[in-house]
């Protein structure tokens, strides 16, 4: 398919008419999980040049999404497809042990500014733990 484009001297005495080829190109987009047992994906497919696609990046359990290889972090994203860029790889990693479970505990002590060790035992009295539970 094409269009036509008149082309049209500047005393106007001539005309030219010319076929433009207006298909619009096909790009095959791949979206991919690095490792792949720690995540998974969506948006992989055939789409048109210039499409706006979503893209979506989903940790399994005990995982976490990293970043994606342009270093973007979004989690679901918009990418406008083109040429440029046809492959975009979601890492994944474990949720590191640093990470603390968020209890009522370890809410006292971001919010009282009492500290919990590991072990369960209280700096501050236990009173004011047990003062916030009852709050909250």
């Amino acid at each position: 398919m094409g269009k036509i484009l008149i082309i049209k001297n500047a005393d106007f005495s001539s005309v030219a008419v010319e076929r433009i080829n207006t298909e619009i190109q096909k790009i095959k987009i791949t979206v991919i999980a690095n490792p792949s047992d720690k995540g998974n994906v969506t948006g992989s497919g055939v789409y048109e040049e210039g499409t706006q696609i979503t893209i979506t990046a989903t940790p399994t359990p005990g995982n976490r999404f990293v970043q994606w290889n342009d270093g973007n972090t979004d989690v679901t994203r918009t990418v406008i497809v083109d040429s440029s860029t046809i492959i975009y790889t979601a890492t994944f990693a474990e949720l590191s042990t640093e990470y603390e479970e968020i209890t009522s505990e370890i809410l006292a002590k971001r919010v009282l500014g009492s500290y919990v060790n590991y072990n369960g035992n209280y700096t501050q009295t236990d009173s004011t733990i047990n003062n916030f539970n009852n709050k909250y």
